[in-house]
């Protein structure tokens, strides 16, 4: 064991201040808020839809959502990355700077490195489910709708 291998004999912390913890603890509840307000409003339209027999619409308006959360997944493990390359950078978890909501433990040393590659893994897994979510709506779209014959003019998606 290297010298600076200390994970768990160092007693420092990662003090929080009342400012951060009010503003991550909004920027919390923002995000389970929007949540909750797609879960109870878009998602009975979206049921809506496919039980009116509306299927390219809701196909259509479920392609929409998944981009979005592609987006968003993508974006996730674009932090993630650059938070574990901060966490390298500064052999310590969590890095200088960081916003706790409460007094956190200092790790650094192997453990710290550990975590880090750990947050790449999550990344790559974020970034294939990304592109898994992208993929499925037009999966889906050409199981549930049938290919138009040839010739024959295209219909407009109500």
């Amino acid at each position: 064991m290297r010298p600076d291998d200390k994970s768990t004999s160092d007693s420092a912390f990662l003090r929080t201040d009342a400012r951060q913890r009010r503003n991550l603890a909004l920027l919390i509840a923002g995000m389970l808020a929007f949540a909750v307000l797609f879960f109870f409003f878009g998602l009975p339209r979206l049921n809506a839809w496919v039980r009116a027999g509306n299927t390219a619409a809701a196909l259509n308006k479920l392609g929409m959502v998944c981009d979005v959360l592609a987006v968003l997944l993508l974006l996730t493990a674009a932090w993630a990355v650059g938070y574990a390359r901060r966490v390298l950078r500064s052999d310590q978890f969590p890095p200088p700077g960081t916003w706790v909501l409460w007094d956190t433990r200092l790790r650094r040393g192997a453990a710290a490195r550990m975590r880090a590659w750990g947050l790449v893994f999550v990344a790559a897994g974020c970034a294939l489910f990304a592109i898994y979510v992208a993929v499925l709506p037009y999966q889906l779209h050409h199981r549930l709708i049938p290919p138009v014959p040839n010739g024959a003019p295209l219909q407009p998606i109500r």
